[in-house]
């Protein structure tokens, strides 16, 4: 169950103050495919970032300075979940922010897009750019592979992402490159199950798809 609180905020950018809200705790009972929890309750998306209503500055909460409690502070402006991330992601591209990073903060705006408001257009044009930038990560050997190597779960992750917008061809070349590295690490026999049942998806006729509804 998802709760929250009003916190008040400084921005950083523009020195003014305004009234967010914070999560309190949130909880989710499984992933998507694409790693999206599934909250329980409310969805507790939208808060993980704050955004001025001044400025637009949008960042992290701990990238803010902390408030004193008012009545005349304005509050956060009630943006679409996938905006809130889109400007997130301009403000740490200004910052530059590594390309891994900048493609999970879209992929989260993908998320806002499908979760959150609804969107289908939105979540597609925000999963083909956390695409292309994860892939550009993968090629600049800009995927942290300490403590953990995340080069298996990205590249999944890559081939999920093309099956969701429709590249179905590229998607099994990517999801066929998993298996050799998972050769030896036990801890991600979780993911070879999950490349095996994506690629079964994926090599489904459009028709095989829809009479299982």
């Amino acid at each position: 169950m998802t709760t929250w609180y009003d916190v008040f905020l400084v921005c950083p950018k523009c020195e003014k103050a305004f009234k967010g809200t914070s999560i309190g705790s949130c909880g989710y009972a499984g992933k998507d495919s694409d790693f999206y929890p599934q909250y329980w309750g409310a969805n507790p998306l939208p808060h993980f970032v704050k955004v001025c209503p001044s400025c637009n500055y949008a960042d992290l909460p701990n990238k803010f300075k902390q408030g004193t409690p008012g009545q005349d502070a304005p509050r956060e402006k009630n943006l679409p979940c996938w905006r809130r991330y889109e400007l997130v992601a301009e403000t740490h591209r200004q910052q530059g922010a590594s390309t891994f990073s900048l493609a999970q903060t879209l992929h989260r705006a993908a998320w806002g897009a499908r979760a959150v408001d609804g969107d289908k257009a939105k979540e597609q044009e925000f999963l083909q750019q956390a695409c292309e930038l994860f892939e550009q990560a993968l090629r600049e050997d800009g995927v942290p592979t300490e403590p953990d190597d995340l080069r298996p779960i990205i590249t999944y992750l890559v081939g999920e992402l093309y099956r969701r917008t429709g590249d179905r061809e590229t998607a099994l070349k990517r999801f066929a490159k998993v298996p050799p590295m998972l050769k030896g690490v036990e801890k991600l026999d979780w993911l070879q199950k999950l490349v095996e049942s994506q690629t079964a998806l994926t090599q489904e006729s459009p028709s095989e798809k829809s009479t299982k509804g």
